[in-house]
This record gives structure tokens, sequence and C-alpha cells, in this order.
């Protein structure tokens, strides 16, 4: 300000201002603007008198007051793939309070076709700030909204693919006036981009006897093209060399999770994989036998970072077994009424060979209102492993009694169309002891 005037004006420094803004209870309208000086000597008149002091109890209070009417503007933004945090740098205090994610959207480009989904995503409810009044925002970009850019592969993958628009509402000033709105066409290009650079890690696993399924929920989206199953192993105790049993998963499993990248990989045992964890009795059959080893190369999250590895020495416990619960089936089954007298019974599942009973079985002569049946004896030789095919030999020596009686029965198994199966419940068991769907 120039000598010699009765009027002294002077800015705020943007810190000051910045701390006005913040208190929330000062400078918002005339009744809470005061002045007062602390000591005398803030300024001094011509002839070199100090001014006094205004104590607090006496200050003064303001004559006028202008709100501000200036909507505040971006003027710069950073993102942080590594912690999730979007900076949004406005040029005047912003309320965080009043910020609305929704209004938020990253983008490829300057421009993009509002249905290019591929090319665009706004955020959700799930992001959030705790920012109070600053003229910084800081966004912690929800889970869920990380994922989902993730999978675009096409955004926010670098500074050249991350732009911003955003309505106006998108945030208010401490006398909520709205933002400068960003309209597409005009996005704003990321000033500060640090990609993804944290290998993924799981964070919960599910195995599922009853319906033979892994489910893996990691801590970020990863890129099922370049899953393999390949490289788990179930361990019967965290460290390989304790467990009294080990099982190495195959490659032909059936991945359930659609589309080529989540943050959750599902998918279902191939049978073999399926049986030979039924036939093993010491390996996964309660949360306490069940551990899971990886390498770092079963999956990679969609910017190239490798799985942390879980190494056999130390695997992973399950966090959630299902036990198999449901009861076996007889899917086909077939009677070799030759010289060798074979029957033969093809299950769903792998069942305890030393719970079959063949007694429990009856061959009849039609679907209903059966004329001739016959129950084979006790006698009747079967499969002695565990499986899921159980063959009884009708012409062995000790049988023989059973092929011949069947042959005997008028009108029974002569053809497919005179051969029914009736087969009870405790004909056999599956190895998590569930008895037989009945025929």
């Amino acid at each position: 300000p120039a000598d010699g005037v009765l009027s002294l004006a002077f800015n705020l420094s943007t810190v000051d201002l910045t701390q006005v803004k913040q208190n929330g209870r000062l400078a918002q309208n005339a009744g809470n603007t005061f002045l007062y000086a602390v000591a005398a000597g803030a300024t001094h008149d011509m002839s070199g008198n100090p001014m006094d002091a205004i104590p607090a109890g006496a200050a003064i209070r303001a004559t006028t007051y202008i709100e501000s009417r200036r909507q505040p503007e971006l003027g710069r933004y950073s993102l942080d793939l590594n912690t999730g945090v979007m900076n949004m740098t406005f040029d005047d205090a912003i309320n965080g309070s009043s910020f609305r994610p929704e209004t938020v959207t990253l983008q490829n480009a300057k421009r993009v076709a509002v249905d290019d989904l591929q090319s665009r995503y706004t955020l959700t409810v799930s992001s959030y700030t705790r920012t109070a009044i600053d003229f910084t925002l800081v966004v912690t970009i929800g889970r869920s909204d990380l994922d989902a850019l993730k999978r675009l592969r096409q955004v926010a993958r670098n500074a050249s693919t991350t732009y911003l628009i955003m309505t106006a509402n998108v945030v208010d000033d401490i006398f909520e006036t709205d933002a400068i709105a960003i309209t597409n066409g005009q996005a704003q290009q990321v000033n500060r981009f640090v990609g993804d650079t944290t290998p993924p890690h799981v964070a919960s696993v599910l195995l599922d006897m009853d319906s033979g399924r892994i489910r893996i929920d990691m801590s970020e989206t990863v890129d099922l093209l370049r899953l393999g199953t390949s490289q788990i192993r179930l361990q019967s105790q965290s460290s390989a060399a304790r467990a009294a049993t080990t099982y190495n998963i195959g490659r032909q499993e059936r991945l359930l999770t659609t589309g080529d990248a989540s943050a959750t990989v599902e998918f279902s045992l191939s049978q073999t994989d399926l049986f030979a964890l039924q036939r093993d009795r010491q390996l996964a059959t309660a949360k306490g036998d069940t551990f899971f080893a990886w390498s770092s190369d079963l999956v990679w999250d969609v910017d190239g970072n490798k799985l942390t590895a879980q190494p056999g020495t130390n695997a992973y416990p399950v966090d959630t077994y299902i036990a198999d619960t449901s009861k076996p089936n007889i899917i086909s089954y077939g009677l070799d009424m030759d010289q060798t007298g074979l029957l033969t019974l093809t299950f769903d599942e792998t069942v305890s060979a030393n719970t079959f009973q063949v007694n429990q079985l009856r061959l009849v002569n039609a679907e209903t209102g059966f004329r001739s049946s016959y129950v084979p004896g006790s006698s009747s030789f079967s499969s002695t492993d565990n499986r899921n095919i159980i063959q009884i030999v009708l012409s062995n020596t000790t049988a023989k009694e059973d092929l011949d009686n069947i042959k005997a029965e008028s009108g029974l198994a002569t053809s497919k169309l005179d051969t029914y199966l009736q087969a009870f419940a405790p004909t056999v068991q599956d190895m998590a002891g569930n008895n037989l769907t009945e025929l």
C-alpha cells in the first residue's frame, strides 16, 4: 500500500487464507468476522506513532463483508495406483464433506464416447475422502473402483491414458459454491501418475468338496489369461516336509470366473483331481488338513506384477472348507451276461469300496410294475479300491450261483428292454460317509 492513506488493504497469504477457511466458524459472514491487534505497532501514522493494540475483548466487527463468489477450479491432480489415492488440488479451499465421487469419471483421452464403457469409468460411492476443509482433496479410490479400473485395461494404465472429467457439483467450497466443471472433450490429463508395482497377494481361499471348486480371493484384480492352476499344491500340513500327503492340482481345471480379469479366481476341479482328493483320507477332509502352496507363476496382476508366492514350507491354511454333503449317484451301469457275468456301476464321485453291500441291489425286468427280480447274494465279488467305478463279477467261483439264477429268471436281463437296476441307500457310501441316492 502507498504511504499517507487512511485505509490499509492487504492480501492474505495462501497459508493464512487456508487456515481461516479451515476454521469453519470464522469469517463466514459479518457476524463472525472481528479484527483485533495483539500488540501495538501493527502500523504507524506519518509521525511514527504506533497503532494502538485492539484487545480481543474489544475486537472490531467487520462493517463490510463480501463472501467468495468464485467457483473453485481444479488446478492439478495426481493418481497413485500403488496406494489407491488421487489428490485433487483446487485454487480455493473446498469442503471435503461435500465430495460426490460419482461425479468423477476417469477416461483414456480428452474425449471419449459416452457409451464406450471400455475407455471410461465413473467412480462410485466406494471411493471417499476424509479431507475436511483444504485446497487439496485427498480421495481414496475404493476397492471396487480400483478393481473395475484394472479390469478395463485401457484406462489409467499410464499418464497418457489418464484423463479426468467432473460435474460442477463434484465438491463445494465453504460457501457451498460448486466447482468449475470439466467436460468431455476438455478432459484434464493427470499431472503425476504412479503405476501399480505392488505384487498381488492372496486374501482368502475356499475349498468346496461338495461342488468340487476352489475360490481364491486376491488383493487386487489379476489377469485370468495368465492363470496357471498347476502351480497350486495341496498339503495336509503347513510344512510339506511334515505333511502326510500332498497333491498337485492339474491343468485341466474349468474356470468359473467370467471375463479375462478379476479379483476373484474361481475354478472347478477336474474329475481327475476331485476323485484323487476324495480318495485321499489324509488330505482335504476338513479345515485342519487343508493347506495351500503356490508359486509366483500362479497368476499376474494386469500390470504384470507376479503373485506373492506361498512356499510349501509355510503353506496357507484354507479359510473356508465346505464338506461333501451330497449323496453319490449312479450315473450309468452295464451288465455283461456272457461268461464274465460282469455288473459295472459308475458313480458321479469316488465311493468307498469297503462300504459296498451287493445285497442292496436288485435287478428287475421293468421300470415299474416288474414281474421278475433278483437280488445278488452277498458272496458276489466287487472291486476293493476306492474310485468311482465298482465291478461285481457274477461269474466268480463263489458267485456263479448269482449269474445262473439271473439267467433262470424268466424275462429278466435278456436284453436292455428287460434290464433295470434298483439300488437302495445303504448300497454304498462316498468317502465323506454319504449314502447313495436310491434308484
